[in-house]
């Protein structure tokens, strides 16, 4: 066998490899997308023991969380520093 016939032979098997691999990268992946649907069925129940209680901590939470997050700007609601 020549050396150039197998020059050729080895640009042959590189150039359908590479057109191969661009081929098995072009092809779309499937999609394991799930989606989740949950309906409640019951009225919420707003006469249960510490309801209100809780939405009013929460809501001081809140409250706390974004005047801790708007404490280095002075805008002139708070003193003390």
């Amino acid at each position: 066998m020549k050396l150039m016939n197998v020059k050729s032979m080895l640009m042959k098997g590189a150039t359908i490899g590479l057109l191969a691999g661009a081929v098995a990268m072009v092809a779309p992946a499937k999609a394991n997308a799930e989606v989740g649907v949950a309906v409640g069925v019951r009225a919420p129940y707003y006469n249960r023991a510490g309801y209100y209680e809780r939405l009013r901590i929460e809501e001081a939470r809140r409250h706390e969380a974004w005047v801790r997050a708007h404490e280095r700007f002075y805008y002139g609601y708070r003193r003390g520093w």
